[in-house]
């Protein structure tokens, strides 16, 4: 089997993937449906991401690649720090309801 067949099945695979599975973002299923076509063309036709990157004002199609790439993952950090912080809102606030719930039984027990 060779590699462009390879990857060709794997991009195919994701790309129905993406379109199966209920996310709970739209970004979420757009990013895996862009990334995966993109993925995909570049497997059946690499001149025409070359074309696509130099009508973007990128000499290659690779570089295209990578700058998307560090655009995503930057993304992505910046969409795990969001997570992580609405998670520890969510935690502190439950603390702060379990710890004036235990107050309040501790209360009614002295009375």
């Amino acid at each position: 089997m060779t590699p462009d067949l390879t990857f060709g099945i794997l991009f195919i695979f994701l790309l129905l993937y993406s379109l199966i599975r209920p996310f709970q973002s739209i970004f979420s299923k757009m990013f895996l449906i862009f990334g995966s076509s993109l993925g995909l063309l570049s497997v059946i036709n690499i001149e025409v991401v070359d074309e696509i990157s130099r009508s973007l004002g990128v000499e290659r199609g690779a570089d295209l690649y990578l700058y998307l790439g560090l655009i995503t993952s930057f993304l992505f950090f910046l969409f795990l720090l969001n997570r992580f912080s609405s998670l520890e809102d969510k935690i502190n606030k439950l603390s702060r309801h379990v710890a004036l719930k235990d107050l309040e039984k501790k209360d009614s027990k002295k009375k």
